[in-house]
């Protein structure tokens, strides 16, 4: 980056320098329990490129909607293993194999590494690490190139500098997981802001089947926390994976992720992402479908009320021809809260026979709610079929006249219509125990008896 270009943006925000000083001071403690010097290239790498870059603001036009003032005002630690008061964390599904990480630190006695087939290897990234996974290797120095100098992701580049642990998943060619995993993140008070940076990385070789959900949640203290979080995931030729992120983070919390599926001939991918906590909460999507006959759906919803803040960013890159992508996100806003969508549909010019859709609603239930959405299409290839749209709105006052006139109640016939406008998003989810969850959540927002939600189902 061009120094004196560099100058002007710390000149301009000199609060941004001064937190970039202080985990300089952060970067020298963590630094001295890393011991492979391939990883320590890339993290000083990282933070040469971070101090440079500094954090993203507002006059750049990703983060247009998105401030992170709140964040930077912030002198976050390097989050630590509890000592005063341990917490019991359960995995969400049955019968699941579970990785468990409180605080950022895997929690071997917690998890769930038992009976895993021939060709599936689970491990925290920290121990994949120290055995110097060849694999694991390439792809985090290829990742850290591509990614450590875009001033669009300085969160990412944050993660570079500070990735010491997360999840090493690979499924060797054909190996099938027949249970779901659940990756587990759970963060507590620790008696001062505290952040983590979980680096995942997932691998399915050919032929390969996966299930996985990403769990984010903990619970609000006297200082916020904040997960900055990267998930990279390749699935090769006639693969296939279902992935799930539901992000349940403390009102006061921050959630800052980035994730990348970049997939092969004939592979299918289905991404279901739900956001409901934190206080301010970004995540940046993407998928490329980089052979022919890859097929992505992305499925999200997010549920904003208080003063919470929800940015989503997407995109899908039509590498090749005979690709085909569905996305479909949802929102519903209350109170003071705001929204950000922008999704963008890619399409190359010599990537014939696209089909592609994009979808974005949004409902207010709040004159104060706020949203700023925009899908985008870029086609640059003549023989494809594509289409996007997005909404904002509230209720239709005809459809709360009809319940009324089936003698529900007029506050009770906005929450049934609400869920319903919800309710689309989630039963797309083929887990069971994660659709149950996100019902029991959303009918307890909306003050909604689930007993009686079945009654009203059959007016």
């Amino acid at each position: 980056m061009d120094k004196e270009v560099t100058k002007e943006k710390r000149k301009d925000n000199k609060e941004l320098l001064i937190m970039t000083e202080f985990y300089q001071k952060e970067f020298q403690k963590f630094q001295n329990g890393i011991h492979e010097s391939w990883l320590k290239s890339i993290q000083e790498k990282a933070l040469t490129s971070f101090e440079k870059l500094g954090f993203p603001t507002i006059k750049q036009e990703s983060w247009k909607y998105t401030s992170v003032k709140s964040i930077v005002a912030q002198n976050f630690v390097l989050a630590t293993q509890l000592t005063k008061k341990d917490y019991e964390v359960k995995p969400l599904l049955e019968d699941s194999i579970a990785l468990v990480f409180i605080n950022g630190v895997f929690r071997p006695e917690l998890s769930q590494l038992n009976d895993l087939p021939e060709g599936v290897v689970i491990k925290p990234l920290s121990q994949a690490l120290a055995q110097d996974e060849k694999k694991l290797q390439e792809i985090l120095k290829e990742s850290s190139s591509q990614n450590i100098d875009q001033v669009d992701k300085s969160f990412v580049t944050w993660n570079c500098a500070f990735m010491q642990e997360g999840a090493w998943i690979h499924l060797q060619k054909n190996a099938v997981l027949n249970r779901p995993l659940e990756l587990i993140y759970f963060s507590a008070p620790n008696g001062q802001a505290q952040v983590t940076h979980p680096r995942n990385v997932i691998v399915l070789d050919q032929g390969a089947q996966l299930e996985v959900l990403e769990n984010y949640y903990g619970l609000k203290g006297e200082h916020p926390y904040l997960n900055n979080v990267v998930t990279e995931i390749f699935v090769d030729q006639n693969a296939q994976l279902k992935h799930y992120r539901v992000q349940e983070e403390a009102e006061n919390a921050f959630h800052l992720a980035n994730l990348k599926f970049t997939q092969g001939r004939d592979s299918q991918v289905q991404s279901h992402n739900i956001a409901l906590g934190s206080a301010i909460a970004r995540v940046e999507l993407e998928s490329v479908l980089r052979e022919p006959g890859a097929d992505c759906l992305m499925n999200g919803l997010y549920f904003t009320r208080h003063k919470q803040h929800i940015d989503n960013q997407t995109s899908i890159d039509h590498a090749v021809e005979h690709c085909t992508s569905r996305e479909f996100y949802r929102g519903i806003l209350d109170d003071e809260s705001k929204a950000v969508f922008n999704g963008r549909i890619l399409v190359r010019a010599h990537a014939q026979k696209t089909v592609s859709e994009l979808s974005n609603r949004n409902l207010l239930l709040s004159k104060k709610a706020e949203v700023n959405t925009k899908p985008l299409l870029e086609i640059f290839a003549d023989d494809v079929k594509c289409a996007h749209g997005a909404t904002i709105g509230r209720l239709d006052e005809s459809q709360v006249f009809y319940l009324r006139s089936r003698g529900i109640d007029a506050q009770w016939a906005r929450h049934l219509l609400t869920y319903a406008f919800a309710a689309e998003s989630f039963e797309s989810i083929e887990l069971k125990a994660l659709q149950e969850k996100l019902k029991k959540i959303l009918l307890e927002r909306l003050q909604l008896d689930g007993n009686a939600l079945l009654s009203a189902e059959a007016v």
